[in-house]
């Protein structure tokens, strides 16, 4: 949380809420107070901001509390402030955010994060804000959202956060930063039917304050649940997997987008992908690479073995995302009696780095 004598900002999780706190420490006048879990900063007294040792995301309740110990009365607060994001994005979110394992983040939720189911996530993770902490005690004082709180949408946060400073008196020509993103695809192509009951059931009263609709069941028919979306990707060589990737599925067939990033190791000079077409399908696969910068493109016959080597340099120390498109895709059960419903395009064995010299197409 931030506040002074005019404003309180209520830090809701993966809401944009680091940008948000850079923005309003440089813009609001001081004095300021910020709570945070970590060690006093200096720099950060010198600015005419008062640091108290705290959760950063408190409740309003809490809030409140922390807020009379400081000689401030909530109710005598000209604004309130807090973010809302649609709860489908806020729990992909929280799920690669989780993939990134960090040692602060470690028990029960980065534990079902790292499986790389994200339905059992979405099933099985403790609550957003805490075991016992639902979504609306960011909101409500006392059972009611406040007269002076104003919600902002993620999805606009920019705009309405500058119209609310305005509002009461704060002009800045600050831009609000982008800050602690998570790269994913768009949330509806994760969610089953499953993960929707459970993300409904976490987040209900941004659903019935009708800030947000839930998703349609047709968004979901076609997401089967099978596809994880974790580190089994087959890295070797000279680069290591970051984070996480996805398209892929546990039997190391991919669909039509595959992207992971790598942190490179040592010096790259080539890299080699190694997989099998269908013999299924008819028609040849067609495989675009992207990364660094450049582009490349190969077909492969079906039914068959390939190698695919591609000179790519890569120095020590880079992080290089990749994006591998293909076409056509085809689904087992519309060729044999087999259920298998996956939108599949071939099958990868290893992708390696390596230092070789000679690339062979």
């Amino acid at each position: 949380m931030i506040f002074n004598q005019d404003l309180l900002f209520i830090h809701v999780l993966k809401t944009g809420g680091m940008a948000m706190t850079q923005y309003l420490l440089q813009v609001l006048p001081r004095p300021v107070y910020y709570t945070h879990p970590r060690d006093p900063n200096p720099a950060l007294a010198a600015q005419g901001i008062v640091e108290i040792r705290g959760l950063r995301h408190e409740s309003a309740e809490l809030c409140r509390t922390v807020m009379a110990e400081h000689g401030y009365d909530i109710a005598r607060t000209k604004l309130i402030v807090g973010v809302i994001r649609n709860p489908y994005e806020i729990e992909v979110s929280r799920f690669f955010f989780l993939q990134k394992g960090y040692p602060g983040d470690r028990g029960h939720n980065q534990d079902l994060a790292l499986s790389g189911d994200f339905e059992a996530f979405a099933c099985k993770s403790v609550d957003h804000a805490g075991k016992g902490r639902s979504i609306e005690s960011y909101f409500l004082l006392d059972g009611v959202l406040p007269g002076n709180f104003r919600v902002l949408r993620h999805e606009n946060l920019a705009a309405d956060l500058r119209e609310s400073l305005s509002s009461i008196g704060i002009e800045s020509a600050v831009e609000l930063p982008h800050l602690n993103q998570t790269k994913h695809n768009h949330f509806s192509t994760y969610h089953t039917p499953t993960s929707e009951a459970a993300v409904y059931n976490r987040y209900r009263w941004l659903f019935t304050m009708g800030y947000y609709p839930r998703l349609e069941e047709a968004l979901l028919k076609n997401n089967s649940g099978h596809l994880h979306f974790h580190n089994t990707l087959p890295v070797r060589g000279l680069a290591r997997l970051h984070g996480l990737a996805t398209g892929h599925h546990d039997d190391l067939w991919v669909g039509p987008s595959l992207k992971f990033t790598v942190h490179v190791e040592h010096d790259v000079k080539m890299l080699k992908l190694r997989g099998a077409t269908p013999a299924d399908d008819e028609k040849p696969a067609q495989l675009i690479l992207r990364a660094s910068g450049r582009e490349y493109q190969a077909s492969f016959e079906p039914g068959k073995s390939f190698t695919w080597k591609l000179p790519l340099e890569l120095a020590a120390g880079a992080m290089v995302e990749f994006q591998l498109q293909a076409s056509p895709a085809f689904r087992r059960s519309a060729l044999t009696d087999n259920h298998d419903n996956r939108e599949l395009v071939y099958k990868l064995s290893s992708v390696t780095f390596t230092n070789e010299t000679t690339p062979v197409t």
